[in-house]
């Protein structure tokens, strides 16, 4: 009885693998999403630049700023040679929402205490299967929120720890054009801190002309 037990075990095994040729534990889609490039920004600087690491400033010239990171995206087929997979546009991914969770390195990882509280956002662009360069798509990636509330605002002045080292963990979704799920992931280091101000600060008042 054991023996046609695992003799069939066995069978079902085999038919599944067969069956299941186009899927794998990512979802069911025939593609898969990648994030092949995370870059961030302090929108300080117009037009920004996009650094492979991000110094976000905590308080810069007597307010917050939010930071920005620059998602870039691209999709492979699964197997190349399955033939709905090559479908003009089905297979295009059309993306809807992302997430940001950010870990510190020390290990330390209450939110709203040792790291900002995760937060959700609306994504859209099209990523297209036989595009030949990737397709890139800019979010906030640090709220002028968090930076009013622990533990950023306690950086300010250094009051309390004097930087946080987090690495931000970006997931993006989106649904194929046939309507399946996928979602990619990536990471960026972000070090929060009161760093110093620039010299010129690009949006201040300018001073009252004086009345003749």
């Amino acid at each position: 009885m054991r023996r046609l037990t695992l003799i069939g075990l066995a069978t079902l095994l085999a038919v599944s693998c067969g069956i299941n040729k186009n899927t794998d534990p990512a979802g069911d889609a025939p593609v898969v999403l990648r994030m092949t490039k995370v870059q961030g920004a302090a929108e300080i600087a117009v037009p920004p630049i996009w650094y492979d690491h991000l110094l976000s400033d905590v308080h810069t010239c007597g307010t917050v700023i939010n930071d920005d990171a620059l998602l870039s995206f691209d999709v492979v087929a699964k197997n190349a040679d399955y033939a709905q997979t090559a479908q003009t546009g089905l297979n295009d991914v059309l993306l809807q929402t992302y997430t940001v969770h950010f870990i510190r390195t020390d290990g330390h990882q209450m939110q709203g205490v040792d790291v900002p509280y995760d937060f959700s956002g609306a994504l859209s662009g099209v990523v297209y299967l036989k595009s030949v360069s990737p397709m890139s798509s800019a979010i906030v990636l640090a709220r002028h929120s968090a930076k009013l509330e622990p533990p950023l605002s306690a950086l300010v002045g250094m009051g309390g720890e004097s930087l946080i080292d987090t690495t931000a963990q970006i997931t993006a979704y989106g649904r194929t054009a046939n309507g399946s799920n996928v979602q990619a992931t990536g990471y960026l280091q972000v070090t929060f801190a009161d760093f110093a101000d620039p010299q010129t600060c690009p949006f201040a008042t300018p001073a009252a002309t004086p009345t003749p």
